[in-house]
């Protein structure tokens, strides 16, 4: 289990506390009760929090993989995205930048 995923665990936790606190505050309920119900939540929000951590780091682990497959590194340069080619085709194309000023005219700062 990755540290990412215990501060995720541990913040949704915390958080689930502080809103049970306040929720039996303003309820208007026994201080022992108010503090039983709020450790119950904060343990059961934990263990959602490791499984939400676990889910969320997995699914990066996933990103990231297929990214740097699909994207290999030949002879030390990467491959070119295609995205990019259409962008730089069009904007080429159309004579202007993405700002809307023409390709001969200069941008400046004030």
């Amino acid at each position: 289990m990755n540290k990412a995923t215990k501060v995720i665990a541990g913040s949704i936790a915390l958080t689930a506390f502080a809103v049970a606190v306040v929720c039996g505050l303003s309820a208007g309920n026994n201080s022992s009760e108010i503090l039983v119900r709020a450790l119950l939540c904060m343990t059961a929000c934990y263990f959602m929090g490791l499984v939400l951590g676990v889910v969320g780091e997995r699914t990066i682990e996933e990103h990231v993989r297929t990214f740097i497959t699909s994207r290999p590194i030949v002879n030390g340069v990467p491959e070119p995205v295609e995205f990019v080619d259409k962008v730089v085709e069009t904007v080429v194309d159309s004579g202007t930048l993405t700002t809307g000023g023409k390709l001969s005219e200069g941008v400046s700062a004030g």
